[in-house]
């Protein structure tokens, strides 16, 4: 339904018969829904420029969030402590990868 409304709003918004560039810009967002992706639109925009020149890594930050919620990688329920050795295990292994 929303994406429904933003393709009318994007139809309605032309600027001298061209549509306005920021009418019709969308996330790139692969198998996600806009409301999947929304949160990183209440990121500040200091934290998005770290996360676009790669000083924040958002991969740590999500098996982290990951592991304090019991789930692993797939988000399937393995427990708090296998999640945090998981975590650890991946975030080592792509520490090595970056160097």
């Amino acid at each position: 339904m929303r994406n429904e409304w933003m393709n009318d709003l994007s139809a309605l918004n032309t600027t001298r018969g061209r549509q306005n560039p920021i009418a019709v810009m969308s996330y790139s967002k692969g198998r996600f829904t806009l409301d999947e992706i929304e949160f990183i639109q209440a990121a500040t925009v200091r934290v998005l420029v770290a996360v676009s020149k790669g000083e924040l890594d958002l991969n740590i930050i999500a098996r982290e969030e990951l592991a304090k919620r019991g789930l692993d990688q797939n988000g399937l329920w393995v427990g708090f402590e296998q999640a945090r050795r998981q975590q650890a295990e991946a975030n080592q292994i792509n520490s090595t990868k970056d160097k």
